[in-house]
């Protein structure tokens, strides 16, 4: 398991994680290449939200299958997470063999792309829980 992995799963920062790690190499704060943007785009595919439901004027029904797309979206997010996560360690364990470090960019973008995701995954889990409240108050 890669440094970065395992100090994600402990839920440490990216940035973090490169201030406290005796062996980190300071690289300059370059963007970037678009092509290592792309492939990390391209190698996870970010799930998208699911609508938020009124559920002051949504049936049992309606709610249920909300809750179902919730589910849906907060399986997909853990995993989309888990492969940026998978990503760059295998992406640190192939530097290693030639006795580098990945640049600091490359943390921050999966930093970004996994707390960017974590937030669409509160928002959603909020407005469902909104709803269901809504859909209690009218459906006492």
């Amino acid at each position: 398991m890669g440094k970065l992995q395992a100090a994600l799963r402990a839920g440490v920062g990216v940035l973090a994680f490169v201030i406290l790690s005796t062996n980190a190499t300071v690289h300059a704060m370059e963007p970037p290449p678009a092509s290592e943007e792309h492939e990390l785009r391209d190698h996870c595919d970010r799930p998208v939200p699911p609508p938020p439901i009124d559920g002051a004027t949504a049936t049992q029904e309606q709610l249920d299958a909300a809750h179902d797309a919730v589910n849906d979206f907060m399986r997909a997010s853990n995993h989309y997470q888990q492969c940026i996560r998978y990503y760059i360690g295998g992406r640190e364990d192939m530097q290693r063999m030639v006795k580098g470090t990945l640049p600091d960019w490359m943390y921050r973008l999966a930093q970004e792309k996994i707390d960017a995701n974590q937030k669409d995954k509160v928002a959603v889990g909020q407005a469902y829980n909104d709803a269901v409240k809504a859909y209690h108050d009218k459906h006492p």
